[in-house]
């Protein structure tokens, strides 16, 4: 059953190493009708990343083989400018958020309408215009 919270069926890959919590992220996504790809490790993240990219990513930062940091240095490095939804039980430092420019930042434990609103407002029009505009100067 689609929602609200899904204008279309968007493709979101979510990183989260911990079984549970991806199982409940993402059957609360797939009921708001994304078409949802999850992984538990960087590798997995990148290898899925392949083609066609996702339109949104859900990224944990702490994984077993890395951190949600490398997946977005890796981003930068193949010019692909998926939104992106940062999340971590421990706050992430300024530093990283302001070198990496997550598109939003939750602290877990969070709300999950809080999530599901942010995959439907992340990378919308708004968001590609900008990024025209950037590659345009």
């Amino acid at each position: 059953m689609a929602s609200a919270h899904a204008a279309a069926a968007r493709s979101v890959l979510l990183v989260e190493d911990e079984a549970p919590l991806r199982t409940i992220i993402g059957r609360n996504l797939e009921q708001h009708g994304y078409r949802l790809t999850a992984v538990a490790s960087v590798r997995d993240a990148i290898a899925q990343m392949a083609a066609p990219r996702p339109e949104v990513i859900i990224l944990d930062i702490n994984l077993p083989d890395g951190t949600g940091w490398e997946i977005m240095r890796w981003l930068r490095t193949v010019d692909a400018h998926p939104a992106v939804i940062v999340y971590s039980a421990v706050p992430p430092s300024r530093k990283r958020v302001a070198e990496f420019h997550p598109d939003a930042v939750l602290m877990k434990p969070f709300p999950m309408d809080c999530l599901l609103d942010l995959v439907a407002t992340v990378g919308r029009a708004e968001r590609q215009d900008a990024l025209v505009a950037e590659r345009n100067v």
